[in-house]
């Protein structure tokens, strides 16, 4: 490589800020050259020589022959991620480039320059600020996914060669001080001084291609199809859309099996109406809508907030709205909908985050054991179900502040979590079969295994800040999904290469702020399953019960271990193997704090299903 000191020849290698060289130095997605000119910054400089002794010297005061820059005996060989000097970007985020030297120092010299991130495509530019993230569909099911991105006045579609999807004349210019470039538009909705809902895609009409509906601020349900019959270069509309309101939607539209479409409002209202357009209902909530979830075909849940939180349930079929409990709270995130399966009737849950207060609730709106959870945080993102650990409970993951959360289904926290990072985590988790992916404000994507650890290649570049959920999909139609996202630097920017499969909560458009999770359970092989586990009273004092209930399976033992909050068991006794069971544990001699218990319930076969929640023992 190269050295300040060494006088001979070398190889030189420059690394370039792209943040700093289109000016926008503080992320603010604005030229603010007066704020760095370039090179005042000397840990972001616009234009930086890369030098083997690991010391910055340009445009840094320094004392000739001083230790801070001696001579390097040998010098680099290698410039890599794990190298020092490395080649990962200023915000600490990895590149993936390494250049070895493959000659002896001279006159002419040869190098190799590998890069371990290959990108499936040139970035995408769209040069407006993003509403939400990009959106990932197969909308014509030829197993292809295809880019939806909405902006200030525009939505914009991309097809599987990242051509347009909408064939039009359109082009946008990206504008630099130095330089103006050309990129295609692909426009294929103008909404010009509203904004768009997020997008939902379904196929109306049953002939095997979905269409796109959203809501605007005209107070308008819109849906559009995908063809351009007219030549305008834009996307028809739907035949009876788009249907006008007299109060403004918001959130987004929520499409059932049957052909009917929930609609929210906000003046805290939610109207059920047909394809066709025909309101079948209309319900009140009384306040903001925070999220709807379907539970199944008749069943929908509605979560809205005014002074404080209220959850309701409503019957499709006999058009009943039953609230079914209220929340002190007064943020509240939307609300996710955790589906297992498997199971005998199946099991569904409803989570969200309030003021920081994570909570937990079965179909009745009841509070599952072990929540609510307070979480302790100024800001956070909604929960996301998965199954982390391969085993037949969930785990619910969501960021907040600068550190990222999971708990098991009893509210306790996985080892080594929250993982926290340096910075603010900008993004809600995308869950993947590879594990967590996020973004934090440096300009960094993370990717976390099930032990809280980061999986390599990761932390990577993005290049710019992502302030909305990261998006994975199946671009090429290999079945290896890509990782998508839309930064602040006005590009779409197509990682691949770096995440296995797909995304394991398939929501729609497989984005984070959808509102359905399917978690499937084998409950086919004799193995026993526990459906709960929980302790009372609790807390408590000198004596509680552990009560759990086998709902599958043949149980020939049952072990009950108590821990405390460092790992170190302080108790084990079995359990009884009944369907239903309340085991007693004395507690008059022990410390007040907090324990955690597991319940492991081990088949026939040897398989075993574990349970873990926690117990308060007060004094």
């Amino acid at each position: 490589m190269y050295d300040y000191l060494l006088p001979a020849s070398g190889v030189l290698i420059w690394h370039i800020d792209e943040r700093v060289a289109y000016m926008d130095y503080t992320g603010s997605g604005e030229t603010n050259f007066e704020e760095n000119t370039l090179q005042w910054d000397q840990y972001r400089l616009f234009i930086d020589l890369e030098e083997a002794s690991c010391y910055q010297d340009i445009g840094v005061y320094y004392t000739y022959g001083d230790p801070d820059d001696a001579y390097f005996i040998g010098g680099n060989e290698t410039f890599s991620p794990t190298s020092c000097p490395n080649s990962n970007s200023n915000t600490g985020g990895r590149t993936g480039i390494t250049i070895q030297t493959l000659t002896a120092p001279g006159d002419s010299m040869a190098i190799s320059v590998e890069n371990e991130f290959i990108m499936a495509a040139d970035r995408l530019f769209f040069g407006f600020t993003p509403l939400a993230h990009p959106f990932i569909v197969d909308f014509d099911h030829d197993g292809k996914d295809e880019i939806f991105l909405t902006v200030e006045g525009y939505i914009l579609a991309w097809d599987d060669d990242f051509s347009k999807l909408i064939p039009n004349y359109d082009n946008i210019a990206h504008i630099t001080s130095f330089d103006t470039t050309y990129y295609p538009f692909p426009v294929i909705v103008d909404c010009p001084g509203y904004t768009v809902s997020p997008l939902i895609f379904t196929d109306l009409d049953s002939d095997g291609t979905d269409e796109m509906l959203l809501t605007n601020q005209r107070n308008e349900l819109v849906a559009y199809r995908f063809s351009d019959e007219n030549s305008d270069g834009r996307c028809d509309l739907f035949h009876g859309f788009p249907i006008l309101f007299e109060d403004e939607p918001v959130y987004h539209p929520i499409v059932l099996d049957g052909g009917i479409i929930a609609v929210p409002f906000k003046n805290g209202k939610v109207r059920i109406i047909s394809f066709s357009g025909d309101i079948v209902s209309e319900l009140d909530t009384r306040g903001e809508i925070k999220g709807l979830v379907p539970a199944d075909d008749t069943i929908l849940y509605i979560l809205s907030a005014r002074a404080k939180g209220r959850l309701f349930r409503y019957n499709i079929e006999t058009d009943e709205l039953e609230l079914l409990r209220e929340f002190p709270e007064e943020k509240y995130t939307s609300l996710s909908g955790i589906r297992k399966t498997g199971t005998t009737g199946g099991e569904f849950y409803l989570s969200f985050l309030a003021d920081g207060v994570l909570y937990l609730l079965d179909e009745n709106g009841e509070t599952y054991p072990g929540f609510p959870r307070d979480m302790e945080l100024s800001s956070f993102s909604e929960p996301a179900a998965l199954n982390i650990d391969g085993n037949e409970t969930f785990e619910i993951a969501f960021s907040g502040d600068n550190k990222l959360f999971c708990v098991d289904e009893h509210g306790v926290l996985l080892p080594n979590f929250p993982f926290e990072a340096d910075s603010t985590i900008s993004t809600p988790p995308l869950i993947t079969e590879t594990g967590l992916l996020f973004s934090v404000e440096g300009e960094a994507i993370y990717c976390i295994d099930r032990i809280g650890k980061i999986i390599p290649p990761f932390p990577v570049s993005s290049s710019g800040g992502v302030w909305y959920s990261l998006s994975s999909g199946n671009i090429d139609g290999t079945g290896r999904d890509e990782i998508i996202f839309a930064a602040d630097d006005g590009f779409v920017h197509i990682y691949k290469g770096l995440i296995s499969g797909g995304a394991k909560s398939d929501r729609f458009g497989r984005n984070i702020d959808s509102v359905d999770v399917e978690l499937p359970v084998d409950a086919t092989s004799g193995k026993p399953v526990i459906t709960k586990a929980y302790n009372y009273p609790n807390p408590m004092t000198d004596k509680t019960y552990i009560h759990y209930e086998i709902g599958s399976g043949t149980a020939e033992c049952v072990t009950v271990r108590i821990f405390d909050l460092s790992g170190r068991l302080i108790d084990r006794f079995a359990g009884t193997t009944h369907t239903i069971n309340d085991v007693p544990w004395q507690t008059r001699n022990r410390a007040a704090g907090a324990y955690i218990c597991t319940v492991s319930a081990e088949g026939t076969d040897g398989k075993t299903d574990t349970k873990r929640f926690v117990i308060a023992i007060v004094k």
